[in-house]
């Protein structure tokens, strides 16, 4: 093991430290250390912490430990506040990090003409981090991770560059920036998380494959999630938010955000909404208080958050959960799948009735704090207007009216809710319109007429 401290300028032809196994490089404050044709400082084999505290100067790459990403490890660089790193040809790297259990710590300056920072570690049960403060900055790429090994990104500085700030590839990249990035972030494959809610990001983010989370900042961000089911959070500012393939989860948090899911079934939630919201995947301009000037495109399924929700579906057949609160849920057309959640919540029937397009189904419908709302355009025998009268509801195990009043059955062991136009007069047949749990102890007190 040795140590190699340069406490005066070296600047030359051909490597200027070259380290094995075990070796250690510091280049002291106001010392500059350079290559005029190659690498400045190399090393091989595992276990080597490089110290740079003054100027380090590369022709093609400026530093590069490591030989075999599925071989070497435990390499490790600090960049002090006062330093400077810079690379000036057009395919080298600031600096390349050849090896898993490896870290980068930046407080000063790596700049690059080509990439500004490689990771490269095949070693997907490992992890390397890089905690940036300084400044990273590539020509072409800011930050590259190469390799399949989970890569941890702290970011209180600034990564950019004038193409790709962040360049993932098949490995877990785990980024949270409070500082800037500049530029793109492509994450490719792997289970990401890219998180930049107290930070400030210019370029657009892409996921690519795998189930990935990614939260937006305060400011106008793009997200795209690719493949696979991902999680996309605008946080604030007027973002735009898509899904691509896979069945997506899209917050826009704050601002008039563009929210398209894509491929797959997708859903629009208003979950970390700090009041109620009204939200309409039919009419989005009735839109109101955090979902105001949302639209949606391709999004079939709609969360609402723990205050008091109006939510809408559309033709399709949706899904919603009107999560805490008092909701008003009304699925429209469609086979709806629809979820009260906690609170006394309003399910509203106003559509044209088709027992085999337009039938809902209420999963957790309470029947002491809830109420089935029905429009009497549509459900057309009711002339007044208020709680169901007693005479017009039965409930029976066949489903089927007992009388001639009878306008609501209640099947008990189906949970089938029907609609009957003239009771056991024959002229008309029962029509289904809801389904809710069988067995409830449900009465004419649970609809309403209006």
């Amino acid at each position: 093991m040795a140590l190699q401290i340069f406490a005066t300028n070296s600047v030359g032809a051909g490597i200027r430290a070259d380290l094995t196994t075990l070796d250690d490089a510091f280049i002291a404050s106001g010392v500059t250390v350079g290559s005029t044709d190659g690498t400045a400082i190399r090393g091989t084999g595992s276990y080597h912490d490089v110290n740079v505290q003054g100027t380090l100067i590369g022709n093609y790459d400026t530093v590069v430990l490591g030989d075999e990403g599925t071989v070497d490890h435990d390499l490790h660089l600090i960049v002090g506040s006062s330093a400077y790193m810079a690379q000036f040809s057009d395919t080298g790297y600031g600096a390349w990090i050849r090896g898993y259990n490896s870290t980068v710590e930046n407080s000063g300056t790596i700049w690059s003409n080509y990439r500004g920072v490689v990771i490269s570690a095949s070693n997907a049960a490992t992890q390397s981090t890089v905690v940036n403060t300084g400044m990273i900055d590539g020509r072409f790429t800011g930050l590259f991770h190469a390799g399949n090994e989970t890569l941890v990104v702290q970011n209180s500085g600034t990564i950019k560059s004038l193409s790709q700030a962040y360049l993932g590839s098949e490995g877990i990249d785990q980024i949270v920036n409070t500082g800037k990035i500049i530029g793109t972030v492509s994450l490719n494959d792997g289970a990401d998380i890219f998180d930049t809610k107290f930070g400030t990001l210019s370029g657009t983010v892409d996921a690519g494959g795998g189930s990935d989370k990614l939260y937006g900042s305060a400011l106008a961000d793009t997200l795209n999630g690719g493949a696979d089911e991902d999680i996309l959070n605008g946080y604030g500012g007027d973002d735009k938010l898509s899904g691509d393939d896979g069945d997506d989860t899209l917050n826009g948090g704050e601002g008039a955000d563009t929210l398209s899911g894509g491929a797959g079934t997708d859903r629009a939630s208003y979950s970390s909404a700090t009041s109620g919201v009204v939200a309409s995947l039919l009419t989005s301009s009735i839109n109101a208080g955090e979902a105001k000037g949302d639209t949606y495109s391709s999004i079939e399924n709609l969360t609402g958050s723990n205050f008091k929700d109006t939510l809408h579906g559309n033709a399709a057949a949706n899904s919603i959960n009107g999560g805490a609160g008092n909701d008003i849920i009304n699925g429209y057309g469609g086979l709806d799948r629809l979820t009260g959640s906690s609170g006394n919540d309003t399910f509203i029937f106003d559509t044209a009735l088709n027992a085999a397009t337009n039938v809902d189904t209420i999963t957790d419908f309470n029947v002491v704090a809830d109420t089935m709302q029905l429009q009497n355009a549509v459900f057309t025998a009711f002339n007044a207007t208020g709680v169901l009268n007693a005479t017009a509801f039965v409930k029976s195990a066949s489903g089927v009216a007992a009388d001639a009043s009878d306008r609501i059955i209640y099947e008990t062991d189906t949970g089938k809710v029907f609609y009957d136009q003239d009771g056991n007069g024959g002229a008309f047949a029962g029509i289904q319109f809801a389904k809710l749990a069988a067995g409830l102890a449900i009465t004419n007190a649970d609809f309403f007429v209006i």
